[in-house]
């Protein structure tokens, strides 16, 4: 055999080497993207049960306690009781904008594509397409 036909063979494994391992890099990367997605979706998930576990029960109790405080400052005020009403649901409401302002922040935090991952894989795609692309000669 000669030796331009031993330099492409090697060169011929070599470069399906490094498709091998291109390819088990991308794959490896997209199963971490997925574990990471998956991970920040069910934190998500449960913090919009917890939320909406939490919305229902407020508003239930703050329907009965509303009711009690209206009747109870018509009682000690002599106001009329539609105006105690309002009183009270105008308070209430007030509390509630700041608790959900302070929800939706909380939620805005989450990353459900995790930005390191896509870097990461960005960079790798970027890599091999450099490596890829047919080099030019210089004059």
């Amino acid at each position: 055999m000669s030796k331009s036909a031993v330099q492409s063979e090697d060169l011929a494994t070599l470069l399906k080497d490094i498709a091998g391992d291109t390819r088990t890099l991308i794959t490896q990367q997209m199963e971490l993207l997925r574990a990471e997605v998956g991970r920040e979706m069910r934190k998500a998930g449960i913090g919009l049960a917890e939320l909406a576990g939490g919305g229902g029960l407020a508003m239930a109790g703050g329907l009965l306690s509303g009711m009690m405080a209206a009747h109870l400052l018509q009682r000690a005020t002599q106001m009329p009781l539609w105006l105690c009403y309002g009183v009270v649901g105008g308070s209430v409401s007030a509390a509630s904008v700041t608790l959900l302002k302070d929800s939706v922040a909380r939620l805005s935090q989450l990353h459900v594509v995790p930005p390191e991952s896509t870097e990461a894989l960005k960079e790798n795609v970027e890599w091999l397409q450099d490596r890829l692309q047919p080099s030019t000669p210089t004059s």
